[in-house]
């Protein structure tokens, strides 16, 4: 495992303890396979959230921005160029993805609103829309296992029965 890999894993984990507090707000109660707290997830699914009677399979995908806002969502589609090892979009079997993004505020990166998509239609949609070939050139990224090949989605193409934008995280430290 690289630098950078390292660096992103550790990210993760820092956002997750964030949104761990999130579903607490709620009144969640959570299985993440977590093992001392490391926030383990599973090529199918990050978290097992239960709210009301329901278990709901999360798949969280977090995006930093400080300077730029970003109006699309990324979606891998090659997880290591070199071994030619398929992106999460493929291995994912998640009820929602949380598309979450992140900012410095006072000093410190944490969520401050996310996109909740219902990802079996989403995947379904994404993959025929990629046949297409219309969406725009892909973004290769080195934050993971080796090279990525994420393919940008503008939200406003996504259709509206699929995505729920721009839901505010509020801490409990929050009015």
């Amino acid at each position: 495992m690289n630098e950078e890999t390292r660096k992103e894993f550790a990210f993760e984990k820092e956002m997750n303890q964030y949104m761990k507090a999130y579903y607490d707000l709620f009144g969640c109660s959570y299985d993440w396979n977590d093992k001392k707290n490391n926030f383990i997830g599973d090529k199918k699914k990050d978290v097992t959230l239960y709210h009301n009677g329901k278990k709901i399979l999360i798949e969280h995908k977090f995006r930093r921005f400080d300077r730029v806002e970003y109006f699309d969502i990324l979606v891998e589609t090659v997880q290591d160029v070199k071994d030619n090892d398929v992106g999460w979009v493929y291995e994912c079997d998640a009820d929602k993805l949380l598309y979450i993004i992140c900012k410095t505020i006072k000093g410190i990166m944490r969520p401050i609103y996310l996109h909740s998509i219902k990802f079996k239609l989403f995947k379904d949609w994404f993959l025929e829309w990629e046949k297409t070939g219309k969406h725009h050139k892909p973004i290769m990224s080195l934050g993971g296992y080796g090279e990525t090949r994420n393919i940008p989605v503008p939200l406003d193409i996504i259709p509206k029965e699929m995505i729920r934008k721009k839901i505010p995280i509020k801490g409990e430290d929050e009015d």
